[in-house]
Formats: C-alpha cells, sequence, structure tokens
C-alpha cells in the first residue's frame, strides 16, 4: 500500500492531516497489481451467463478490503487508541474521537480548508 500524507500546521487552531490511500496492491516484483478481478458467473453447467448485450455477467471482486467501509471505521478505530496514547503520555488532557459528527450526535458540519 501507499500513503500520501499532508500535514498541516499552519493554524495553531485547526492542526490536521490528509491521508490518500491505494487501493491497489504491489505484486512481489514491485509492479501494480490489480485492483479487482471478474468472477464470471455460470449456469448449472458450467457455461457462461450472457447479459442483456450478450457479454459475459461477471461480479467485481476487489483484490484487497481496502476500500471497504468496515476496514476504513477499524483504521479509524485504531488511529484514534494509538494517538490518545500518545497525547496521555506527552500530557495532553485532549482526546480523540474515530466517531463522525453525526454519530456523535453533532450537527456541525465538517468545514472546507483552501490552502
Amino acid at each position: 500500500m501507499v500513503a500520501d500524507i499532508a500535514i498541516h500546521r499552519d493554524d495553531e487552531n485547526n492542526p490536521h492531516f490528509h491521508v490518500m490511500l491505494t487501493v491497489r496492491p504491489f505484486n512481489k516484483d514491485g509492479s501494480w497489481g490489480n485492483k479487482a478481478t471478474r468472477k464470471y458467473i455460470l449456469d448449472n453447467k458450467g457455461n457462461h451467463i450472457l447479459d442483456k448485450n450478450g457479454k459475459k455477467k461477471f461480479k467485481k471482486v476487489s483484490s484487497t478490503d481496502w476500500n471497504d467501509r468496515e476496514k476504513f471505521k477499524s483504521w479509524r478505530k485504531l488511529w484514534e487508541k494509538k494517538t490518545n496514547l500518545y497525547l496521555s503520555s506527552n500530557g495532553f488532557n485532549e482526546k480523540i474521537t474515530h466517531l463522525t459528527n453525526a454519530a456523535r450526535g453533532l450537527e456541525t458540519l465538517p468545514t472546507i480548508h483552501e490552502g
């Protein structure tokens, strides 16, 4: 996986960061792997089922779970735990949460940061 991280400390009242991650894995030789593969849908005799345009029907199968909403939530939860551990061990009383504003019952909308 590749992560592109931008840390913004220009406003002391709003330190934050942005992370962009790939959903495409690497192959063992270092080349890019496939985001997904096709699993063709077959009938009970093993023949391809065709769609209305005569093309073979298939299901998209992701090669990783990195684009899965539950995986993202678990990563956010891990980030919360690790960050709060370091905040506490460095004398800060503030805590962060992995929860969205909506999940926290806040009606405040996230702001747009223009750089």
